[in-house]
């Protein structure tokens, strides 16, 4: 995925969440998770992010080399929904898949 995907994808994901939160009547909520993911900063939404993706592409590294492995292998959602968790934002994973299903990157037909 290129780096102008990458961040339209995450851009969905905190767009979709956002509005996620206000249909669940949790403005307040919202606004913070905008604040989080527009802090720049280390403990900000998206170096949080950034750092949950590292490790879930290793997990997944172990688990690909583990043969009596079952676990399915962590997405980017997965990864977005532990920075939300750790920020205290509790959105279901299977909320985050729903929101990036119809996403196509530049490089598949539209």
């Amino acid at each position: 995925m290129s780096v102008e995907d990458r961040s339209q994808f995450t851009a969905l994901l905190v767009k979709g969440t956002h509005e996620w939160l206000i249909a669940c009547r949790r403005p307040a909520d919202a606004e913070k998770l905008m604040e989080f993911f527009e802090d720049g900063s280390k403990k900000g939404g998206a170096a949080q992010f950034k750092k949950n993706l590292q490790v879930v592409r290793v997990v997944n590294r172990i688990n690909a080399g583990n043969r009596s492995n079952k676990q399915r292998p962590y997405e980017v959602e997965d990864a977005f929904s532990l920075t939300l968790k750790n920020a205290g934002f509790n959105l279901p994973v299977d909320s985050l898949l729903r929101i990036t299903k119809d996403f196509k990157s530049s490089g598949q037909s539209q």
